[in-house]
């Protein structure tokens, strides 16, 4: 992995995911990419002067934002982008080539019910793109451990595996895989690709209704630095999808989650 990308929405609930990205990108030897979007707006006569405004201040106030953290030796580009941000994202990704984004669980202190607010929801289902979710109070350190949960062994795409690789390379990886054999599930989901099996430290199957049920009863037995699965159609958030968003009664995480490119 080369490129993280971290999309800033609101500068004011953003540091710790902000540092979490400087950290890890500064540990694989990685890039960073800071994008932040700003709102349009519509007013007769004065459209461009608004704009101009509004991006100076977009710009000047990521600027005071990133020079708070510490960067360490990472390389930081920062963009500001007028509209939507996964509008913004997609046209970014157009440009430039993404290996990871960095999103964050729910900050929003009127709905602390949520552990995925919309906006990642809506990266994770639309943005093909692998993501990790860092938790609001979460300081990074090397990952020692991960628990991957997968319900079918095959791999469409090539390069899904690319981020624990990645990690693999860098620290001292424990991969532990745990394949959750579902109800209807088919034969050929119980093959586990080659490339899986070479870095996974530990096997390990399960019989639950949903790979989601599997992963709440493995969870304490593994304590992971981070918890993995991989986006399919029919997968994780199945079960818990409401409005894109996760409560957190259904599924909290104390550590990260990285969600995996599944399906095109």
């Amino acid at each position: 992995m080369k490129t993280i990308l971290v999309p800033i929405k609101t500068i004011k609930r953003s540091s710790v995911m902000l540092q979490y990205a400087i950290d890890f990108a500064s540990a694989i030897d990685a890039s960073l990419i800071v994008l932040h979007a700003y709102g349009e707006i519509r007013m007769a006569n004065t459209i461009t002067k608004v704009d101009d405004a509004m991006k100076f201040l977009a710009i000047e106030d990521l600027q005071l934002f990133v020079a708070s953290m510490d960067v360490k030796n990472v390389d930081i580009r920062q963009v500001c982008s007028k509209g939507n941000m996964l509008d913004c994202i997609w046209e970014l990704q157009q440009k430039e080539e993404i290996d990871l984004i960095v999103g964050k669980t729910r900050t929003n202190r009127r709905n602390q019910q949520l552990y995925i607010g919309k906006f990642t929801g809506d990266m994770i289902q639309k943005i093909d793109c692998p993501i990790i979710i860092v938790p609001n109070t979460y300081v990074f350190k090397p990952v020692e451990t991960v628990l991957m949960a997968i319900k079918s062994g095959v791999l469409k795409r090539k390069d899904v595996l690319l981020p624990l690789q990645t990690m693999r390379s860098k620290f001292k990886l424990t991969l532990n895989l745990l394949q959750v054999i579902t109800p209807y599930l088919k034969e050929k989901d119980l093959l586990i690709n080659p490339e899986l099996t070479n870095i996974c430290s530990t096997f390990k199957s399960s019989e639950n209704g949903t790979i989601f049920q599997g992963v709440l009863e493995h969870l304490n037995a593994n304590y992971p630095d981070l918890i993995c699965v991989i986006r399919r159609k029919k997968g994780f958030f199945e079960k818990l999808w409401k409005d894109n968003s996760v409560k957190k009664e259904d599924f909290e995480s104390r550590v990260p989650l990285l969600v995996l490119r599944g399906d095109a």
